[in-house]
């Protein structure tokens, strides 16, 4: 597996513990008010990395034909945390009354 793919698996992994931890924490300690922007921040930050590198691995794709499928599962991975983070942020919507 070439260091692009690894580096794809890496950044989709980050993300999804990283999220559910903040998810996590945030239920556990009863929904402060510091967690939601702090959940926020995360959110668009992890949008913006995940987007780029997503597009750096398609770009890739396209031009080097070779490690195809290390990178074609790096992808996979990396839009798996959508839906996640999309069943994430409703859970904590539904939760918060004043969001």
């Amino acid at each position: 597996m070439d260091l692009i793919s690894q580096i794809g698996k890496y950044i989709a992994l980050v993300s999804f513990i990283i999220g559910t931890s903040l998810t996590g924490l945030y239920l556990h300690l009863n929904r402060p008010n510091s967690m939601e922007e702090l959940g926020f921040f995360y959110i668009v930050i992890a949008c913006v990395i995940n987007s780029i590198y997503f597009l750096f691995l398609v770009i890739m794709l396209l031009i080097n034909k070779k490690n195809k499928f290390p990178r074609i599962e790096a992808s996979l991975l990396m839009l798996i945390n959508i839906p996640i983070g999309l069943f994430y942020s409703y859970i904590i919507i539904t939760l918060t009354p004043n969001l």
